[in-house]
């Protein structure tokens, strides 16, 4: 199999984790660039998977054998996990968005592994990869400070890992944009969204069809539809009565169809409240339950947990 040569100049590499088996995640001060279809990508968070596993075949025992005799049979290749932040990986983040715009496509690259002075030391190579998974993360307008990461889930044919050689070098002029999860706001049209102080983690992910076997006689992926899990907010009780409302309408009284629906964004900001950074983009939303939040006490204020569905949902950064 043909493995992609990658240029290691120009690699943005910063303090994070270090190579990890599937489920392990061991921190290290090893700095981790990240390629994509041969050009710097940024840098990552942490990563881990990604390597070979084997499946195992049995093979019936024979009338004097008294047990199945196994064997290796073909080789298949973990998932990837990525975590990164806002001003980190551009290109990782231009892929989340053209997927979310229906705009499906497979690269390759590598995660190259630097040591204190910046030289490659490791690389790991994936190609024709599958972004499969997008995971949001969540945002606290009460907590302390907390950068935004942003996850993937990733799906190689092929990966293989090799030392490395060459200088990790800054990517140039890359913008900085240093969110944080509290500095954030909501924004649906007729609901009073001005003491929304929580927003959970939320998750897409693309959904797959086998299709026509590829040269490796392996059934092809081919993308399918898109798929939103609900979205959950905790805001002020005193500042529920439109989500109230917007319940009765919607839920006891059937007015569900398209022109109730609401179509807003959740808006990352800077620090001084003042730059809008990004903005996650929400279609076709419709409220599906109200409840007591779980840490609403007699000592602190009294909040409301919403539960939303979100048809589609798009990224935009600035």
């Amino acid at each position: 199999m043909k493995i992609q040569k990658i240029s290691w100049l120009g690699v943005l590499c910063i303090s994070s984790f270090a190579f990890a088996a599937p489920g392990d995640r061991i921190p290290t001060r090893e700095n981790l660039g990240l390629v994509l279809d041969g050009a710097p990508a940024g840098y990552l968070k942490a990563y881990e998977g990604g390597g070979p596993r084997a499946e195992v075949v049995e093979v019936p025992p024979g009338p004097s054998e008294t047990y199945p005799k196994k064997q290796i049979g073909r080789v298949a290749y973990d998932d990837l996990f990525m975590s990164f932040g806002l001003s980190s990986a551009s290109p990782m983040l231009q892929w989340i968005e053209n997927t979310l715009n229906f705009k499906y496509s497979r690269k390759s690259g590598a995660i190259l592994g630097c040591d204190y002075n910046f030289n490659a030391v490791s690389q790991l190579q994936f190609e024709r990869t599958s972004l499969t998974e997008i995971i949001f993360p969540a945002m606290d307008a009460t907590s302390g400070k907390s950068a935004g990461i942003f996850s993937v889930k990733l799906s190689p044919e092929f990966t293989r890992r090799s030392s490395a050689s060459g200088k990790c070098a800054p990517v140039a002029n890359e913008p900085q944009k240093n969110w944080m999860t509290q500095n954030f706001k909501l924004e649906l049209p007729g609901l009073d969204t001005t003491k929304v102080s929580k927003i959970e983690s939320f998750t897409v992910k693309q959904i797959f069809l086998d299709g026509t076997p590829g040269e490796d006689r392996r059934p092809g992926r081919e993308p399918g539809r898109l798929q939103f899990s609900n979205l959950k907010i905790t805001l002020s009780e005193s500042s529920a009565e439109s989500w109230y409302k917007w319940l009765d309408e919607f839920v006891v009284q059937g007015r569900s169809d398209d022109s109730n629906e609401k179509t807003g964004a959740i808006i990352m900001l800077s620090q001084n409240l003042a730059q809008e950074l990004g903005r996650i983009n929400l279609y076709n939303v419709g409220i599906l339950n109200i409840h007591r939040a779980v840490d609403s006490t007699a000592d602190s204020i009294r909040k409301v947990t919403v539960e939303l569905y979100v048809e589609h949902v798009s990224l935009n950064v600035k």
